[in-house]
C-alpha cells in the first residue's frame, strides 16, 4: 500500500468525525435556551479541535509541527473531560447548587495544560520526543513523564468513569423517554472509552495511531440518535425545568406535532395515554395552530357517568430564545369539585330546597321572560295558582315535619302532570303557581281539574299514618287578542280566582272573569 493511500485511510475516520461535529454544533447552537447545550457545544467544539489538530499531526512531515500539534490536541482533550463530566450532571439532574460547584473540575485539566507547555523546561509530561516509522510513515514515540501517568491519564479515566457513573446512577429515577436519552449517552461514552483504555494498556496494539478519534465516529452516530429521535436538546429537558414532580396538577409537555413527550405523576393518574401518543383528539377543542404566541384556557371532560373528572386545561406555547415554536406545555386542574359547588348553589338560587320547585324570585324571571314573548308573537298563556286546602290542620295535627313531607309529595306528583315546558314556582307557604305557555283558558282548566283530582285521590303515608289533602285552583288567561297591561295584573287576575275558589268551598277550580278571563 502506497504511503498516501495509508494517510488517507487513517484521516478518512477523521473527516468524518469532522462533518458529523460540525453537523451537531450547528443543530445545538438553535438550542442555545436549553441548559445542557452550553455543555454540549463545549464537548462538540473540544473533539472538533483534537480531531483537527490530530489530521495536521497525520499529515506533517515536521517533528516540531507534530508536537505543537499533538499538544494543541491534548489541550482540548483536557478541557473535553470536565465539559463531557458537566453535560453529563445536567442530563442526570444534578442540583443546581452542585452544578455550580463543576467549575472546580477545571483545575487539574488547566495545571495540566500548564505543565504540557511548559515542558520543554522540565519534561514533566514527556521525557523525550522521537520520530517511529511504520511503513515509511513517520509519526511521534514520545516518553511520557510522570506528570502523565499520576495526573493527566488519572483525571481523564476517572471523570470519565464517574460521567458514566452519574448517567447510570440517574436511570432509576428518571421517566421512561428521560432513560432512552442516558441510556444514548452512556453508550456514546462507553465505546470511545473502552477502546482508549485498550490503546493506553497496549491490549490494541497502534503505535502510530490513536483509534479514540475514530471511535467518536460510532459515538455521535449515536448522540445523533438521541438528538433526533429522542429529541436530547429539544422540548423535553427545556419543559422538564418548569415540571414539578410533587404538583398535585397534571403537566403534559406536546411537540410541535402534539405529540406527549413528557408527563409528571400527577398527569399520568389523569389520562390513560404514554408517551409518544398524539394529543390532537385530547385537546380538541383548542386550535393549538392559533397558540404559537400566546396561551388558551379550556374545560376537559375525562371519563363517564359518577367517575366523569373535569379539568381545566391551560395550554401554554413553549419557546426557545429565538421565540421558535418548540411545543406546547399543557397544565390539568381538577375543578370537579368548585363545578359541582357552582352548579349547587345554582340550584339553591333558583330552587325551593324543600320541595324541589322553583322559588319565587326565579319563577318571577321565567313568567317575565314569557309574558315579554307572549305579547311579542301574540302567543296564549296561562296560569294556575292553587293554595292547600286547611293546610294548618295538617301541620297541628300530624307536625311541621309531616306538613314538609306532603307538600313535597304534592309537588312531585303535580310535576309528574305537567309538560315539560310547564313550570311550577312556590309562591309563599303553601300556596303555588304554574306557568303555563301555549295553552288558552280551557287548556288551563283541564289541566287544574286533573291536577286537584289527582291531589285529592292520593295518599301520603308518613311515619305510618295516611294523609289525605285537597287544593283549591285559581286559573287566568293571557289571550293573544287582549293587551295585559303587566305582569302584576295577570297574577292579580290568577289570585282573584284562586279567591273565588278557596271561597266557594274549597277543593276546586275556578277561572277569572268567566270563561275568558279578564287581565286588565
Amino acid at each position: 500500500m502506497a504511503l498516501q493511500q495509508f494517510i488517507n485511510l487513517l484521516i478518512l475516520p477523521l473527516i468524518l468525525n469532522l462533518v458529523l461535529l460540525a453537523s451537531l454544533i450547528t443543530y445545538a447552537i438553535r438550542q442555545r435556551s436549553l441548559e445542557i447545550v452550553n455543555a454540549f457545544i463545549a464537548v462538540c467544539t473540544c473533539l472538533l479541535i483534537w480531531n483537527i489538530s490530530f489530521i495536521i499531526e497525520i499529515l506533517s512531515p515536521a517533528l516540531n509541527t507534530k508536537v505543537l500539534f499533538s499538544n494543541i490536541a491534548i489541550t482540548f482533550i483536557s478541557l473535553l473531560i470536565p465539559s463531557l463530566f458537566a453535560m453529563c450532571a445536567i442530563q442526570a439532574g444534578v442540583s443546581p447548587r452542585l452544578q455550580r460547584l463543576l467549575w472546580l473540575t477545571l483545575l487539574p485539566p488547566l495545571a495540566t495544560i500548564a505543565v504540557l507547555w511548559s515542558d520543554p523546561l522540565h519534561g514533566l509530561f514527556r521525557q523525550t520526543v522521537i520520530f517511529a516509522s511504520y511503513r515509511d510513515y513517520f509519526y511521534l514515540s514520545p516518553e511520557f513523564g510522570p506528570w502523565y501517568y499520576q495526573v493527566h491519564l488519572p483525571y481523564v479515566y476517572i471523570f470519565a468513569g464517574l460521567s458514566i457513573l452519574v448517567l447510570i446512577f440517574a436511570l432509576p429515577r428518571q421517566q421512561h423517554l428521560y432513560r432512552k436519552q442516558t441510556l444514548a449517552m452512556i453508550i456514546s461514552l462507553l465505546i470511545p472509552l473502552m477502546v482508549s483504555l485498550a490503546t493506553t494498556f497496549n491490549i490494541i496494539h497502534l503505535p502510530y495511531y490513536d483509534l479514540t478519534p475514530s471511535a467518536l465516529t460510532i459515538s455521535f452516530l449515536v448522540i445523533g440518535l438521541a438528538l433526533f429521535r429522542y429529541r436530547l436538546l429539544t422540548v423535553v429537558p427545556l419543559a422538564r425545568d418548569l415540571v414539578f414532580e410533587h404538583m398535585t396538577d397534571g403537566v403534559l409537555v406536546l411537540d410541535q406535532h402534539q405529540t406527549l413527550v413528557d408527563l409528571n405523576p400527577a398527569a399520568r393518574q389523569i389520562i390513560q395515554r404514554g408517551i409518544g401518543d398524539s394529543f390532537d383528539d385530547f385537546l380538541a377543542p383548542v386550535q393549538l395552530a392559533k397558540l404559537s404566541n400566546g396561551a388558551s384556557e379550556t374545560q376537559i371532560s375525562l371519563g363517564a357517568g359518577p367517575d366523569q373528572r373535569r379539568y381545566a386545561a391551560r395550554i401554554s406555547a413553549v419557546h426557545d430564545q429565538n421565540r421558535s415554536l418548540l411545543g406546547w406545555a399543557v397544565l390539568l386542574h381538577d375543578i370537579t369539585e368548585t363545578l359541582n359547588l357552582l352548579e349547587r348553589l345554582q340550584h339553591l338560587a333558583i330552587i325551593d330546597e324543600m320541595t324541589g320547585a322553583y322559588n319565587r324570585r326565579h319563577f318571577m324571571n321565567l313568567l317575565n321572560d314569557e309574558w315579554l314573548r307572549a305579547r311579542r308573537y301574540s302567543h296564549m298563556m296561562s296560569l294556575i295558582m292553587l293554595d292547600m286546602d286547611y293546610f294548618k290542620q295538617v301541620n297541628d295535627t300530624y307536625g311541621h315535619f309531616a306538613g314538609d313531607a306532603v307538600l313535597k309529595e304534592i309537588i312531585q306528583l303535580i310535576r309528574q302532570n305537567l309538560r315539560d315546558l310547564d313550570r311550577i314556582g312556590r309562591f309563599g307557604g303553601e300556596e303555588f303557581i304554574i306557568l303555563l305557555p301555549e295553552t288558552d283558558l280551557r287548556g288551563a282548566q283541564i289541566t287544574a281539574e286533573r291536577l286537584r283530582q289527582k291531589i285529592a285521590a292520593h295518599l301520603i303515608r308518613y311515619q305510618e299514618k295516611e294523609i289525605f289533602v285537597t287544593a283549591s285552583f285559581g286559573v287566568a288567561e293571557l289571550p293573544p287578542d287582549r293587551d295585559a297591561t303587566s305582569v302584576q295584573r295577570f297574577l292579580r287576575a290568577a289570585d282573584e280566582a284562586l279567591y273565588v275558589a278557596k271561597n266557594t268551598g274549597r277543593n276546586r277550580v275556578a277561572t277569572s272573569g268567566g270563561k275568558k278571563a279578564d287581565v286588565q
